[in-house]
């Protein structure tokens, strides 16, 4: 399915407008199977892409820009990258304090049986279990915390 933006004064304007809808705005005109720039430009419209938004840092955000008319003449989705304020470090670090937190959570819920049998039965908990366990309760000290990507989880027992 082709997309179609509408040009105004040489400049994408809106937001991109599906093949059908395009056809119905221009219902009595005979349109190719396949649109070329040159079949759309003269009712003030350009063909439409989307892109992918770029690789961002820790702290930064992708904000789209008005699209940019490419070589081959297709208007392309673009994107610029900025860096987040403090309150949006703040937000997104509480974030991915919630998401490792989470993780180490289910980690240490994986050996909650073995705990439980060993006071059932009146053993102690195996000093691997155990160690296991408190590195995982002491990620939140770990100096990547709270980015998951960069912590260094403890190999299980």
């Amino acid at each position: 399915m082709t997309l179609f933006i509408k040009i105004e004064g040489g400049v994408a304007v809106g937001g991109p407008v599906a093949e059908q809808n395009f056809r119905q705005l221009f219902k009595n005109t005979s349109f190719p199977k396949y649109f070329t720039a040159n079949d759309v430009e003269p009712l003030g419209y350009g063909i439409y892409d989307y892109s992918s938004q770029p690789d961002l840092e820790r702290y930064q955000k992708a904000t789209e820009c008005s699209p940019v008319r490419t070589s081959a003449g297709i208007w392309k989705q673009s994107w610029s990258t900025v860096e987040m304020n403090d309150a949006e470090r703040v937000k997104v670090d509480a974030q991915n304090a919630a998401l490792v937190r989470a993780q180490r959570n289910f980690r240490l819920s994986e050996t909650d049986w073995i705990v439980s049998r060993c006071y059932e039965s009146g053993d102690s908990v195996p000093y691997d279990v155990k160690k296991h366990r408190q590195a995982l309760r002491d990620i939140t000290n770990n100096v990547n915390f709270p980015y998951l990507n960069d912590v260094d989880w403890p190999i299980e027992p």
